[in-house]
């Protein structure tokens, strides 16, 4: 309502404002009678003239308004009105004249706010340019502050304002509050509306084109797999289908205010502001670019083949996605932005790493927007790939300068391989059923070199793994700083990481949270050495860990769904849990499963492993008893 009252307002200052004499002259009227208007000679030097006492000139307007004859107020009724606009718009310090506005229509409440003269001829009704409603006096333009149809309450929003500067009459004509028969005001109110919809309709901006992302920017690169060999084979039908991709990949980053830089044949360069925007678009442009209407010709090469396990079908695209600083410029030939800096390299790096059909992309990328996974991308399949170098480059002082990241790979959840299901123990007669899970699997990344483990590395052959647990003993010690806890926990990750690929059988960090670490290994010697060797590394450092270690079969095992770390399921892993919770500190301790009645035979580790039967007891939420034992090297005499 309030914003409708102000509609009203504003409509009736363009009504003042656009109101013209009907005469195309105008007589002057008597100098004794009214000395402003006699200074004004044109309308030119009038519209020039700004006065310091108009509400003194307005005043001084009535009052020789009521001395002059009848014959005279039917010639000064139109320089009235247009006087009194005029002086209010120079009271609001408006300098200039205001070209007036091209007509619009009026709904028929405008006669309830402006008083329309009836013994004038009117052309018409519905235009305000040719409007005669000429007022009786300059009283009437207050019509709108003391109207009985607005609210009382809401007065003081028109102080101030070109309605607001002239005192009210006493003999202002009385408006009929009297409604007609049938009145509704809800139609009323939408004519209103209608009405402020059609007026300032002309007044909207178009749309802005897609904003040039700059500073931090995701750049994305795509590349069709194969092109080459399918454009021999068939070119006719790849130009077609080149057409048809395109049309899908410019159609997916449109709609997430994607910027494109650049193509190179059938790769595409493009940008985005936000990284959820380019993981959106590649988990939407690999399943439109599977439900794409290829063609038979197409479908029938071997690099666009449709599968029959229904994993792959036409072009198979590989993406790579990264998120960092660049610096844009301007292309003089394309007239388009490019960018430079290490991010646009890292990505081209990461998209020569792909194969066909897969999303690629840094750590710290999908580490920005992993926690809007599930909700803003349908929970994609997150993959480990380990870390790899990327770049090398030689400085002036010629050293070479290495870049290496983490990889991650993305899958849609609908070209997801059940690794779960693949890899964990199933009944004897559904063993059958391994070669019916469907998914996308890729072969090893084309890499420069990988210097840390991956998923593919993870312990699951023949449904056994070797758990090892380690605790921090000392990290919430209250007369430690956090400075000093942080500290501590950055060396020990490195200490941890270090001792773990030490051997022929490195080990393989599954997660780590707050201090606790979960380490998986091939063999449970394996894992006790790793335990002995971190013992060592950590004497001189005031740290002080319990490794607990237990070995076993799993129920299951796969990806994180948000680290894309291996993940594994069962018993074993609780029990591991509760033997390094039972184990001292400083210490290594191998937990064992024994049944009632059994002999505890402790397990052979080689010559240089000392194994020490501790005690055998039942831990919380174990069924079995565990037999506990604590590990020590043997030192060479």
């Amino acid at each position: 309502i309030f914003h409708l009252k102000e509609h009203f307002r504003k409509m009736l200052g363009k009504i003042l404002r656009n109101i013209r004499p009907r005469h195309q002259s105008r007589p002057d009227p008597p100098s004794e009678t009214c000395p402003v208007l006699r200074e004004v000679k044109s309308e030119k030097n009038y519209q020039n003239k700004i006065s310091s006492d108009s509400n003194d000139d307005v005043h001084g307007m009535r009052r020789n308004h009521e001395e002059l004859t009848k014959k005279q107020r039917h010639q000064y009724q139109d320089q009235v009105s247009h006087d009194v606009s005029s002086s209010n718009r120079r009271i609001n310090n408006t300098s200039e004249h205001r070209r007036p506005d091209p007509p619009i229509k009026i709904p028929a409440y405008r006669d309830r706010y402006m008083k329309v003269n009836s013994n004038r001829n009117t052309r018409d009704a519905g235009s305000i340019n040719s409007a005669p409603a000429l007022l009786k006096s300059p009283n009437d333009c207050v019509s709108v502050q003391s109207d009985p149809a607005f609210d009382g309450s809401r007065r003081s929003s028109f102080k101030g304002s070109k309605f607001g500067s002239i005192p009210e009459a006493n003999n202002r004509p009385k408006m009929n509050k009297k409604k007609p028969a049938g009145y509704d005001k809800s139609r009323d109110m939408e004519e209103a509306t209608l009405a402020t919809l059609s007026s300032y309709e002309r007044l909207k901006k178009p749309k802005s084109p897609t904003e040039v992302p700059e500073g931090d920017v995701t750049i994305v690169f795509t590349d069709v797999q194969g092109s080459t060999s399918m454009w021999e084979a068939n070119h006719v039908a790849m130009k077609e289908a080149l057409d048809l991709h395109d049309s899908i990949v410019r159609k997916c980053y449109s709609n997430l205010n994607g910027y494109e830089i650049t193509t190179e044949g059938d790769a595409f360069q493009l940008a985005f502001k936000h990284p959820l925007d380019a993981f959106k678009f590649a988990m939407r442009c690999q399943i439109d670019l599977y439900r794409a209407n290829w063609s038979s010709e197409i479908l029938s090469l071997k690099e666009a083949a449709d599968l029959e396990n229904g994993t792959f079908r036409g072009f198979r695209v590989r993406i790579a996605i990264h998120h960092g600083p660049t610096r844009s410029k301007f292309h003089d030939m394309t007239g388009r932005i490019y960018y430079e800096g290490a991010t646009v390299g890292i990505t081209k790096a990461v998209e020569k790493m792909c194969h066909g059909g897969q999303i690629l992309t840094t750590m710290e990328t999908w580490r920005a927007v992993s926690g809007m996974a599930e909700r803003q991308l349908g929970s994609p399949q997150v993959l480990d790939c380990g870390e790899h170098l990327l770049l090398r480059s030689k400085k002036k002082d010629s050293n070479t300068s290495t870049i290496s990241k983490q990889i991650l790979q993305l899958l849609p959840r609908k070209f997801a391989y059940d690794y779960f299901t693949a890899r964990g123990r199933r009944p004897s007669d559904s063993r059958n059923k391994k070669d019916a899970i469907i998914g996308r699997k890729f072969p090893p990344l084309i890499t420069k070199g990988q210097t840390s483990a991956s998923f593919y590395d993870a312990p699951y052959s023949n449904g056994k793994v070797t758990i090892v647990f380690i605790n921090t003993v000392n990290r919430d010690d209250e007369n430690l700083s956090d400075r000093v806890k942080e500290k501590n926990s950055t060396k020990l990750a490195k200490i941890i990481r270090s001792v773990l690929i030490i051997g022929d059988n490195p080990g393989y960090e599954c997660q780590e949270d707050k201090g606790s670490w979960m380490l998986a290994f091939h063999r449970i010697v394996d894992g006790v050495s790793f335990g002995l060797n971190l013992q060592e590394r950590i004497e001189s450092a005031p740290l002080h860990v319990k490794v607990g270690i237990h070995s076993g079969p799993f129920t299951s095992m796969g990806p994180h769904a948000v680290t894309g770390r291996a993940d594994y399921f069962g018993p074993i892993v609780n029990r591991a849990a509760r033997v390094t919770s039972a184990t001292e500190s400083n210490n290594v301790f191998v937990g064992m499963a024994v049944e009632s009645g059994e002999v505890i035979v402790p397990p052979d580790f080689g010559s240089f492993i000392h194994l020490k039967f501790v005690a055998k007891q039942q831990l919380k939420g174990v069924t079995t008893d565990m037999a506990l034992f604590s590990c020590s090297r043997i030192t060479k005499q």
